[in-house]
């Protein structure tokens, strides 16, 4: 007899889209960039596809239901090479809060609090360690839901 056990229960959880996060009910809102691309430096760029706020779960027995946990975590779906080199040759945020892939094209970061603005900002760092004297470049994301339209920059027209 073989014995049937599920191996994700228990296990923190990324929503891979969207529409999963708010069919889990961990749905915050959804995050962009101005400007999308947006450019850290003369080498590197962010291009957003999607990116979006969600609660820190973790799956129950039932793969499907999900066990809110305390803080949140963002997602960003993204391209390769956007992302290529992340965590090895440059990183976006500090130690315990910074970016790390989460999938081919998508990087996630865990965070304890939200902005009361809805405006998030880190500094872009230059190799693997976090020396914050190798700082390269900075990231920032809104809320347009949250009315959180960044004043220093302004959109750009496609």
């Amino acid at each position: 007899m073989a014995a049937c056990f599920n191996t994700l229960s228990g296990h923190r959880g990324v929503s891979s889209n969207i529409a999963e996060s708010k069919k889990r009910g961990v749905f915050i809102c959804e995050l962009r960039n101005i400007p999308n691309p947006y450019i850290i430096n003369d080498s590197l760029q962010i291009n957003l596809k999607f990116a979006w706020l969600e609660k820190r779960w973790a799956y129950k027995k039932n793969n499907d239901e999900s066990h809110i946990r305390s803080g949140f975590q963002i997602v960003i779906d993204s391209d390769k090479r956007s992302i290529t080199g992340i965590t090895i040759d440059w990183q976006i945020g500090m130690f315990e809060e910074s970016f790390r892939t989460a999938g081919k094209e998508s990087i996630m970061i865990d965070i304890d609090s939200i902005p009361e603005n809805y405006l998030f900002t880190w500094k872009v760092l230059e190799g693997f360690y976090f020396d914050s004297t190798k700082v390269i470049g900075k990231y920032e994301m809104y809320a347009p839901a949250f009315n959180a339209i960044p004043k220093f920059r302004k959109p750009t027209k496609p």
